[in-house]
């Protein structure tokens, strides 16, 4: 037997069957790198690109409701002050608005 050692230890690995061992931990670890590697890109793109836009949306959320709250008071009392002027003044309208207070 004139082999080198690698190749012996080649040989061995490959009638026991570690071998193939091996080579599915090798395909393992190339798989596991992948998917931290998309993990990673994943998790930049949340903190990056989302999360600004989910609190900006949130801003935009609460000062809507801000403006709405603000603003519902004042129509609500420029409606019964309309019905009140044309009740007073005798031009009733005859629009349903007027009475739905």
């Amino acid at each position: 037997m004139n082999m080198k050692p690698i190749e012996i230890l080649s040989m061995i690995e490959e009638a026991t069957g570690t071998r193939m061992y091996e080579q599915k931990r090798e395909n393992s670890k190339k798989l596991k790198e992948k998917k931290q590697l998309k993990w990673q890109e994943i998790t930049n793109i949340l903190e990056q690109e989302i999360q600004p836009k989910i609190v900006r949306l949130k801003e935009d959320r609460n000062l809507f409701t801000l403006v709405m709250t603000r603003t519902a008071i004042p129509t609500k009392f420029q409606r019964v002050s309309r019905v009140l002027i044309s009740r007073f003044s005798g031009n009733v309208p005859t629009h349903s608005l007027y009475y739905s207070l």
